[in-house]
């Protein structure tokens, strides 16, 4: 959750570019511009990132896992 953060401070509040971020964090390029065009869609600005807490920032970004077993894909009975 850090780097998520630390993108978000560097791209819109430092208003760092995408490859200065990248040479910054050592982060991909595409990481990047995919944090960042969700930023965008959702309105977040920088001094949001600063008083959100990590999960609320987190719930912006990925949507929650699907914690369904798959029937498919259930253990055998080793018993």
């Amino acid at each position: 959750m850090r780097k998520l953060r630390e993108i978000l401070r560097l791209r819109l509040h430092a208003g760092l570019s995408i490859r200065q971020v990248r040479n910054s964090l050592r982060i991909s390029i595409g990481a990047i511009q995919k944090i960042s065009t969700l930023a965008e869609q959702t309105g977040i600005n920088g001094e949001q990132v600063c008083q959100i807490n990590d999960t609320e920032l987190a719930r912006h970004f990925y949507p929650k896992a699907d914690t369904r077993s798959s029937p498919r894909l259930e253990l055998p009975d080793l018993s």
